[in-house]
């Protein structure tokens, strides 16, 4: 838990969970005697997030959802009409005043079954982002939650499991490090670097724009291994290759938009690249990951 200070209104920003666990928004003023307090928390069942006032000294309410609609209901019950970033208001009137809470900003999102544990079942039902593959990478599959962004790459007996995995979290290809490895570069803000086989783990960087050119391999440490961003499981033998699955956590991303992300994947040995996804190539783009759906 947090404190932050806003004008003269100390404000309690409390732990955030997702997916039907409760999430909590909101602030309390009570700097002047009598001035209600405006708090609230909240639950999210997907799209649907259920809003239970803790206000005091309040009389009347008004919601502000952050998608264009209110509600003047104590405890309101909202279906929001897309996964996406959302940032909820409550102003609450009482004999005092009012007082507006501070905003937070909600993450809705689906929820996931997959578990980075080294068992590959609940992949099964999830569709494949992207075969257009080649080397020791065959096939790549992406899920999310509010929390997490998840990978599973498939690949041949010889898959490395140690990954130069780019990405694009704005989605603005001009911008970043764009490596002429796919069509229209890749933009990348990101790139995650590491044996995530070995050390189930790999660091984070961020694009050192200082560099002056989009085209320079140039990058600064945004998480460093061990700073529990990334989790990643062995490479096991599957039928036919090998496969690995790893997740990351989505608040380390800075920027992530929340329509989705393009990425791209070198699986490496001794640095050179022996796999790829998409196929690098002038002719072959970057994947997208839509995180709306």
């Amino acid at each position: 838990m947090k404190l932050r200070f806003v004008q003269s209104f100390a404000v309690w920003s409390k732990a955030l969970s997702l997916a039907g666990l409760v999430l909590a928004a909101g602030a309390c003023g009570d700097d002047e005697e009598g001035a209600p307090k405006s708090d609230f928390i909240y639950e999210s069942d997907e799209r649907t997030v259920t809003f239970i006032n803790l206000s005091k000294g309040a009389t009347a309410y008004h919601w502000d959802f952050g998608d264009g609609e209110t509600s003047t209901e104590e405890n309101p019950v909202h279906e929001y009409p897309a996964f996406g970033v959302y940032t909820a208001y409550l102003t609450a009137t009482g004999p005092g005043g009012e007082t507006l809470s501070l905003p937070d900003e909600m993450i809705l999102a689906k929820s996931s079954d997959v578990v980075i544990d080294g068992n590959f079942d609940d992949w099964a039902d999830i569709p494949v982002s992207t075969e257009l593959a080649e080397g020791s990478i065959t096939k790549v599959k992406v899920d999310y939650d509010g929390l997490k962004l998840y990978f599973y790459v498939e690949g041949t007996s010889d898959l490395q499991g140690f990954f130069d995995l780019y990405l694009n979290v704005d989605n603005d290809f001009s911008t970043a490090f764009n490596t002429g490895d796919w069509q229209n570069g890749i933009g990348a803000e990101y790139l995650i670097e590491g044996d995530f086989a070995n050390d189930h783990d790999a660091g984070l960087f961020g694009y050192d724009y200082s560099s002056g050119n989009n085209d320079t391999f140039a990058w600064l440490v945004a998480a460093d291994i061990g700073s529990g961003f990334l989790l990643a499981s062995d490479v096991k033998v599957i039928d036919g290759g090998k496969a690995i699955e790893f997740s990351m956590m989505r608040s380390t991303l800075v920027g992530l938009s929340p329509s989705g992300f393009t990425y791209g994947i070198h699986d490496l040995l001794n640095w050179g690249s022996v796999g790829s996804a998409p196929v690098a190539g002038a002719g072959n783009v970057t994947q997208f990951v839509d995180l709306t759906k």
